[in-house]
């Protein structure tokens, strides 16, 4: 049961991850540069913990 709530946990991790890279792509195409690396840097803590949840699933 725990592997299955860490694998859902992946998957919401990892779609917030890359909404939020998409959404700092879209900050550096407003010129908003600022907001675009607090953006990226989140989408890489978030990709992070999916990575690190689906080690432990496995």
């Amino acid at each position: 049961m725990a592997r299955d709530n860490n694998r859902t946990e992946f998957r919401q991790w990892l779609a917030q991850a890359k909404y939020d890279l998409s959404a700092a792509r879209q900050s550096t195409k407003n010129g908003s540069y600022e907001w675009a690396c607090f953006q990226a840097q989140q989408a890489g803590e978030k990709a992070l913990k999916a990575f690190l949840l689906c080690r432990v699933a496995a």
